[in-house]
This record gives structure tokens, sequence and C-alpha cells, in this order.
């Protein structure tokens, strides 16, 4: 029965990403100063501002703060570390899944491991290759 839970929140959470990648404004061009904040807040020690601007760093796409969120990753919460494979997969930046999965190898909490392989998983099914 967990397995099924488990399964059925994968798709939902993957379902998500999908429809709001596809609804995703991708024609805004960014000054160097909103980038410079969006960065700014997704470092931050508030908890809300920092979710906030990992989920709009992939609603948007920006490449810009890919680095960043790898760097956050290992010292990130449960919730955060989730959200920031899925910013990754929405970004779509082959680079940084693929750092993201050396990080996720290392992590302790089973959840945050199986949520980055089934978003690596699913990239790969996106694009048809072998990382």
């Amino acid at each position: 029965m967990k397995k099924i839970k488990r399964y059925a929140f994968l798709v939902f959470v993957l379902s998500l990403v999908l429809f709001t990648s596809l609804s995703a404004r991708g024609g805004r061009d960014f000054t160097e100063n909103e980038i410079k904040n969006l960065v700014s807040a997704i470092q931050s020690e508030n908890e809300g501002l920092k979710t906030s601007a990992i989920y709009f760093a992939g609603y948007y796409k920006l490449n810009h703060t890919v680095p960043i969120m790898l760097e956050c990753f290992p010292k990130e919460s449960e919730k955060n570390k989730v959200l920031i494979a899925l910013t990754l997969y929405q970004i779509g930046e082959e680079g940084g899944l693929t750092k993201l999965m050396q990080l996720s190898d290392k992590e302790r909490n089973r959840r945050v491991r199986n949520m980055c392989k089934a978003v690596m998983e699913q990239y790969q099914k996106d694009t048809n290759q072998q990382i």
C-alpha cells in the first residue's frame, strides 16, 4: 500500500511539474539585478522566501540559478531538496541534473534520493538519453 501511495505521489508531482512547465512564461527577459535578487533569496535564511525563489527559478527556467541551487542542496531541508530537484528538471540543464544525481547518491534521506532518481528517470525518458 505504501508503494502505491508513493508512486501516486510521484506521478502527481511530476505531472504538476510538466503542467507548470507547459504554462511557464519563457519570453521574459530578466535584468542582472533581478537575477542577483533571486540568487540572494535562494541563499536566504527565510524559508518561505527561499522556497518561493527556488520555485520561481524553475518557473522562469533561469539557468543562472542552477549553480547556486546545487551549492545549497546538501544543507537544505528535505522539502527544499525535493523542490530543487523538480526545479532543475524544469530548467532542463543536463549538467545540473547530472550533478544533482551525484549529490543525491550521498543523501541520507531516502525520500530525497527516490525523488531525485524519479526526476532523473523522467528527464531521461523526455530526452531519450542516458546520463
